[in-house]
């Protein structure tokens, strides 16, 4: 966990459980195992089934975001908060096969108001000023 990511946990985990979960390909995970978006968004409930939770706010950041939208679309039973902390994003590739977009269209049928939501607070050049 980044010093940053500590900083703004920490005031949470006063009153809450935090699961950090680091994704794949990152920290001491093996770097040369290849994985695919669907392989990240099923670590989310594989580690949630094996700590028995049935459902969770999910936080994510950077990079997760693609899985925990993925996740929160095909589980929304699963997920009481999705919070995205600066999905990673560039606009080239917004709306490519694996993108936060892509990844968010089951979510817009599920729910088309969270959907757009999600969309529209993890869109380039977004600023949540704080919220």
């Amino acid at each position: 966990m980044f010093d940053w990511q500590r900083h703004l946990l920490e005031p949470i985990a006063d009153k809450h459980r935090i699961i950090y979960v680091q994704p794949r390909g990152t920290g001491l995970s093996q770097r040369a195992v290849p994985y695919t978006l669907d392989d990240r968004s099923l670590d989310i409930p594989s580690v949630m089934d094996a700590l028995q939770i049935d459902r969770a706010p999910v936080w994510a950041g950077w990079q997760s975001t693609f899985a925990a939208v993925r996740f929160a679309a095909r589980h929304p039973e699963r997920v009481s908060h999705l919070i995205l902390h600066g999905p990673a994003l560039r606009g080239a590739d917004f709306y490519k096969p694996g993108s936060f977009v892509a990844a968010a269209a089951p979510l817009l049928e599920y729910d088309v108001r969270l959907g757009a939501e999600t969309i529209g607070r993890g869109g380039p050049g977004h600023d949540a000023g704080g919220r």
